[in-house]
């Protein structure tokens, strides 16, 4: 069942970890945004859908703490973790020196990188991948490293921008399905960027549909599912009437 257009919860017994309220940001004569209200509550999964150009990217560097803003209030509690659509790893180092570049950069100890990766190399799938190198993965399995490396940075919050766009439509729909396993595992927060329609219904909780610029929110639109019965959401005609409704917006 989706609900539409009343802004509400997905979790209302919880604090937002993500508060902006009357964000506006411009770039030289370039307004962004000029009034943009949104939040994120722990746990939640959050999707920012929007035309390229609409201030995602944007709205992304000021919750990472890389921008700030011309007004309003921003609040962000936890640690934020970035994955981009690039995986960006290093080809010259291996998986575990990749995953551990982070740690090393906080000069954390050599003895908590090593359970850290362990905790985590087979959560993700990566057992046995250590002493390989980027170019002998699999573009999905380049992503899981990446993954990875993001969570070692901050466990809390990570936000993904277009983190599947590369893939092609198989492993990109398999790397969702994944990462979905994942969140139950870690039970954290997940904020995504993403013009691709069905990702976001899939993948999301909540969805924030951002006009182009000056962006605005447009709707907020509530996903009320069963997670243990997501692929439903893609047989029910209400899907098709949703991605109608949001391609007006668009």
């Amino acid at each position: 069942m989706w609900k539409m257009p009343i802004p509400t919860s997905s979790f209302p017994n919880r604090k937002p970890v993500i508060l902006l309220e009357h964000v506006a940001k411009s770039f030289d004569d370039m307004i962004v945004f000029e009034d943009i209200t949104l939040h994120v509550e722990k746990g939640e999964v959050v999707t920012l859908l929007g035309s390229s150009g609409s201030g995602k990217s944007t709205l992304f560097n000021i919750i990472a703490g890389l921008y700030g803003v011309d007004r309003g209030k921003v609040e962000v509690e936890g640690s934020v973790g970035y994955m981009q659509q690039k995986d960006l790893l290093l080809p010259w180092k291996r998986v575990y020196e990749n995953i551990a570049l982070p740690l090393k950069l906080q000069h954390v100890s050599k003895e908590i990188i090593q359970e850290k990766i362990e905790k985590y190399l087979p959560l993700a799938g990566l057992e046995g991948t250590e002493k390989k190198y980027p170019y002998q993965l699999s573009g999905g399995m380049r992503q899981r490293v990446s993954f990875v490396r993001t969570l070692m940075r901050a466990e809390d919050i990570m936000l993904f921008d277009e983190a599947f766009g590369s893939l092609d439509y198989a492993t990109r729909r398999q790397m969702q399905h994944w990462l979905l396993d994942m969140k139950d595992t870690l039970d954290n927060t997940m904020v995504f960027i993403t013009h691709d329609i069905d990702e976001a219904i899939y993948l999301s909780d909540r969805i924030y549909v951002l006009s182009k610029i000056p962006a605005t929110i447009e709707r907020e639109i509530v996903l009320d599912y069963d997670r243990d019965h997501k692929e439903k959401r893609f047989l029910s005609p209400r899907t098709m009437e949703l991605k109608e409704e949001i391609l007006k917006l668009l």
